[in-house]
């Protein structure tokens, strides 16, 4: 007798093929971000489906990347540096430096409050 061909995971199998807990898994059929079916109270997930998950987290993150490359780079590029590095004993690690770009895109991009007045 030959081996039937795996045509769906259950959910732990999923979470094990994903490499997140049970839990998170279900959270994500839950949520639709990850699609599968129940069959009574159980979950099935076809590995078709797992593949589109991880393609569509590549690409989001792939979108993010780009975006805030083209923010660093409206910002200044790669001429901007962080405070800290021109101070005596300041960071220039790159993690300090990408910190220190956040904070002044922050800066830039908060909303101000408005004034008010009590009386």
């Amino acid at each position: 007798m030959s081996a039937i061909p795996i045509t769906f995971y259950s959910l732990r199998e999923a979470a094990t093929v994903l490499g997140v807990d049970y839990s998170t898994a279900r959270g994500l059929l839950v949520s639709g971000r990850l699609r599968g079916f129940q069959i009574g109270r159980r979950w099935r997930v076809q590995p078709g489906d797992i593949q589109a998950f991880i393609d569509e987290g590549k690409e989001a993150v792939q979108r993010r990347a780009a975006t805030a490359k083209s923010i660093h780079d409206s910002i200044g590029g790669s001429t901007w540096h962080s405070e800290s590095a021109a101070r005596l004993g300041g960071s220039t690690s790159p993690r300090q430096v990408a910190i220190a770009l956040e904070d002044r895109l922050k800066q830039l991009t908060a909303r101000r409050p408005r004034n008010c007045t009590t009386s």
